[in-house]
Parts: structure tokens; sequence; C-alpha cells
């Protein structure tokens, strides 16, 4: 995805033609879910967070956004009963005795998050972000 808007594209897609998911034996997320990721995609795109590189619909329904810029790696789920759970990851570099450097980079069952936010507290951040923004605190 090369904008925030393609993704919204994308889940207004999915809203309009649920059939599509039968063929892969997937679940259609609910116009629940596909409203929150809607609204995480809106708030996501005012703080400026990239756009996802990686939009998909798990198996149950949920859906999977992932970012990448740098060295931190970022996973927006909705699940299916409507929780918004953003997880990022930050990769280790390690300066070898020559200078070079080397990313490790764990598998996914490896990584620790660095921030794990549920809803309502995803809400509650992005409130507390935008009072300080406001405020010019931050």
């Amino acid at each position: 995805m090369t904008t925030w808007q393609e993704v919204r594209d994308k889940l207004e897609e999915w809203k309009k033609n649920p059939d599509q998911f039968k063929e892969d034996a997937f679940e259609a997320p609910t116009e629940n879910v596909l409203n929150r990721a809607d609204a995480a995609t809106r708030i996501l795109e005012e703080f400026n967070i990239i756009p996802p590189e990686r939009l998909v619909i798990g198996s149950n329904g949920e859906i999977i956004m992932t970012m990448k810029d740098k060295d931190v790696e970022a996973n927006l789920y909705v699940w299916k009963d409507g929780v918004v759970e953003l997880r990022a990851y930050h990769s280790i570099c390690i300066t070898l005795e020559d200078g070079s450097e080397v990313e490790l980079e764990p598998d996914s069952k490896d990584k620790i998050p660095i921030i794990t936010i549920l809803t309502p507290a995803v809400e509650q951040y992005i409130e507390k972000c935008k009072i300080l923004r406001d405020a010019g605190l931050n």
C-alpha cells in the first residue's frame, strides 16, 4: 500500500464484497471490524505514521496491517471482537569490531514488543497525544 487512502479503499472493497473470502475458506471481517480498521487508519494518518506495506485478512475475520520504518516494525490488529491492538518492535543493530553493522531480526515468535496498546487504551493514549500536541508540549 502506498497511501492511507488506498488502505481505506481496500477496506471499503472488502465491506462491499464479503463473499470474496469464501473461496479461501476465510471468515469475512464484520462491518464493525472494518469500521474500526478504517478509524484506526485515520488516526495513524493524522499522526503521520507511514501506511502499511502489508494489509491482510486473517482466517477468523481479523485485519492485520504491517508498517515498517527504519528499525521499527509495527503490526496493527483489529480482532474479530473489535479490539484494536498495536504492537511495535525494535530491531537490534550490532556494530562489529571492524565497524560493520549487523541487523538482527528475530523470528516474529521471538520478537519482544516495545509497546503493546489495546483498546480502549489506544483511544486514551491518542487523546493524551492530542492534548499534548494542542498544548505544544510534544
